[in-house]
């Protein structure tokens, strides 16, 4: 079963996630606000160790860290909700709560560096800013990519085909409607361009080559067609423009299709590349900066105490229910 996402992207919107979507699934919702490296994704990971069933929502400023762990089975939802990613509680006490791992904090020890930790905010701000500007270039680009090559008819041929090939399928009704949620499986991070390994996690998979406008209302059919015979759909989002489709997951049933295009060559896309290469030289510029505000954050935060709290969190909230 595929259960591995990132919580969201940074796209030519800006950051972009679409958690409200799922996260309402949760009876119980735990909300971790703190400084950056106070270890919030040292505490998700723990989490995910101790969790049955979990489900991994990435982070796409740093992928090798966790920004939320879930187990729907049991029912709960642990989120950083910090910025650009942030929730606030909703039900208080009967169902949300707020794990506040800056009282562990050295405020007045913080408060000698308040003009650094202001400064090295905003320079971060800069660098997504300008990564997210970039990032809209490249849309553009792609944009204009799209415009100049010729439509072809084999993607209404092979949509048919496939179209066809899943109605064969068994795929007996059910009595309810099933539900559709926005993830994303792949993200511009500090890194490059990362995508999880969705093929892994599929028993079929089809292959459309289409065109990124062309997407959405390819895909759409095709979702109708598993929503009403009952089957959940998960969209997977492109994350370029964090609106469009890029592939489409029938989790019940392991059925993973997706889209791809093959790029027109000529100078434009030496561009589109250029324009992409220059965005993620700011996440790393942005992720430098964020590493120097941890450096400030972790020596103000005592460990020892925190480790200790946090060990009894983690018995709470992994217990049944």
């Amino acid at each position: 079963m595929m259960n591995k996402f990132f919580w969201g992207s940074n796209t030519a919107r800006g950051f972009v996630s679409y958690a409200l979507e799922f996260y309402p699934r949760a009876q119980r919702r735990v909300l971790i606000k703190s400084g950056p490296g106070t270890g919030k994704s040292t505490f998700l990971t723990k989490v995910a160790e101790a969790t049955p069933e979990p489900v991994f929502f990435y982070c796409s400023s740093a992928p090798s860290s966790l920004d939320a762990i879930a187990d729907f089975s049991k029912g709960y939802f642990i989120a950083d909700a910090t910025y650009p990613h942030v929730l606030e509680p909703e039900v208080v006490g009967a169902r949300d709560e707020i794990l506040d791992l800056g009282m562990f904090l050295d405020k007045n020890k913080l408060k000698t560096d308040y003009e650094k930790i202001v400064k090295l905010k905003n320079l971060s701000k800069q660098h997504f800013s300008l990564a997210y500007a970039t990032l809209n270039k490249a849309l553009k680009v792609r944009d204009v990519l799209e415009e100049i090559e010729e439509p072809s008819r084999e993607i209404d041929k092979g949509f048919v085909e496939i179209y066809a090939e899943l109605r064969e399928l068994d795929l007996p009704r059910r009595a309810v409607l099933g539900e559709s949620e926005k993830r994303f499986v792949s993200a511009y991070t500090p890194l490059g361009y990362r995508q999880l390994k969705v093929d892994n996690n599929a028993l079929s998979i089809y292959l459309l080559w289409l065109r990124p406008t062309e997407r959405t209302r390819y895909f759409h059919v095709l979702s109708q067609f598993f929503l009403g015979l009952g089957y959940d759909v998960w969209f997977f989002i492109d994350p370029l423009d964090g609106i469009s489709f890029e592939g489409l997951y029938i989790p019940d049933k392991e059925i993973y299709i997706k889209a791809e295009w093959s790029l027109p060559e000529n100078d434009l896309l030496q561009i589109y590349e250029n324009e992409k290469t220059a965005a993620i030289e700011e996440l790393k510029k942005a992720s430098l900066v964020h590493e120097e505000l941890e450096k400030i954050y972790i020596d103000a935060m005592d460990f020892d105490s925190l480790n200790s709290y946090l060990a009894q969190v983690l018995i709470d909230v992994i217990k049944a229910e």
